[in-house]
């Protein structure tokens, strides 16, 4: 049986690594390239003064229409508006990359600040500025010091082991009301038990008078 199952494997390796095959990937009728021609027409052009006339697709060189530079800088970028789009359009995608190279670099943290700046000032606009006299930090630090975010801290505050889940599985589990019920599960042994459990711990606000002695609030 050992021999037969040797050459077995010998015979599928010598087939995998001798044997003349190909794969083929799929063909796109709608797209330029991966095999397909139909429908385009390549044209050059030297108006430039130049010897080496730069390849084109239907004749527009490398400026595409609206919904073509809406597909490039879908897949070039992270997302464009109108504006974007029409830029691209009027001066084409060489230039564009042309301007993307050439533009100074930033570092992440400052572009992460400049978001979150815009972020707190849109929060602040609609919700008001904080009711304390504390910078973000020293909010933070003290948010940190009430609430214990580690896993198991986590885990432990909301009893998130008790058999709570049944109930989140409709409605959703966000704005909730918290109760407290008798339910009925089966162990991982296969015993059938009746547990008295708190469910949707997280929507309690047991720790409004902690927040508020934290950052003196009345």
């Amino acid at each position: 049986m050992k021999r037969i199952q040797r050459l077995s494997l010998i015979f599928l390796l010598y087939s995998i690594c001798y044997s003349p095959f190909e794969i083929n990937g799929q063909t796109y009728q709608d797209h330029f390239g991966t095999g397909n021609d139909v429908g385009v027409s390549v044209s050059t052009s030297s108006d430039q003064g130049t010897n080496a006339g730069a390849n084109s697709l239907s004749g527009t060189d490398l400026i595409p229409d609206l919904e073509g530079a809406s597909r490039f800088l879908g897949q070039a970028s992270l997302g464009a508006n109108y504006e974007d789009i029409e830029h691209v359009a009027q001066i084409g995608i060489e230039a564009w990359l042309e301007e993307q190279i050439s533009l100074p670099t930033l570092p992440y943290r400052d572009t992460y600040q400049s978001i979150y700046d815009e972020s707190i000032a849109k929060i602040a606009a609609v919700h008001g500025s904080a009711n304390v006299d504390m910078n973000d930090g020293d909010i933070a630090d003290i948010v940190y010091k009430v609430f214990d975010m580690t896993p198991y801290a986590i885990e432990k505050r909301l009893k998130l082991r008790n058999p709570i889940y049944s109930d989140t599985a409709a409605y959703g589990h966000m704005g909730r009301t918290p109760e407290t019920k008798s339910v009925s599960f089966v162990d991982g042994s296969g015993n059938k038990k009746t547990k008295k459990v708190e469910t949707f711990t997280w929507e309690k606000l047991d720790y409004t008078s902690k927040v508020k002695k934290a950052f003196k609030l009345k």
